[in-house]
């Protein structure tokens, strides 16, 4: 993306890198660029370009959020499970599931399409309980990639943590971030 290589002594590029891989990693823009590095003095059009030279530094990742909006929005339109790698969506009595590799299902009930964020546009909706009461949210590619990732990792650390139990390492301690 910049143009050269990172060492870990070249701390500019390191950060650049860094809020790079947060901000783009799941679809985000401009904007999720300022929310992940509020103090960056350049203009909007600078930032932009380094979200366009990531986006062509990590074609397979912006292969895999068009893919995985195609099948989400596939599956809701027929009613079928669409298989993706070792991920699959299947539209089930007006939810959608998203079936993880180690077959957990991530759901969004009453899912269905609506208005998009843009004009002309279509985006699933659904509804959403993470905030501790329920409400309307919008998906999108990010939406989708974000939670089969995160969620992805949480099944990695718990099985982890069972193998570590199981080879008698009590686990005394484990953190997370919000």
């Amino acid at each position: 993306m910049l143009g050269r290589e990172v060492t870990p002594d070249d701390e500019a590029g390191r950060g650049i890198g860094k809020t790079a891989d947060l901000a783009l990693g799941f679809g985000g823009a401009v904007s999720a660029w300022r929310r992940f590095a509020p103090d960056d003095a350049r203009s909007d059009a600078e930032i932009q370009s380094d979200v366009a030279k990531w986006r062509r530094a990590h074609p397979n990742i912006k292969r895999f959020w068009r893919r995985l909006d195609d099948a989400v929005r596939r599956s809701i339109r027929n009613g079928r499970r669409i298989a993706l790698g070792n991920l699959a969506c299947e539209y089930v009595a007006g939810n959608l599931y998203l079936t993880l590799p180690g077959g957990r299902r991530l759901a969004y009930p009453e899912a269905r399409f609506g208005p998009g964020k843009f004009d002309d546009t279509t985006q699933v909706h659904f509804k959403d309980n993470s905030k501790g009461a329920w409400r309307e949210a919008r998906g999108w590619h990010g939406t989708w990639c974000e939670n089969a990732v995160q969620a992805i990792s949480r099944d990695l650390l718990a099985a982890a943590l069972q193998r570590l139990e199981a080879a008698g390492y009590p686990i005394v301690f484990t953190a997370t971030t919000r």
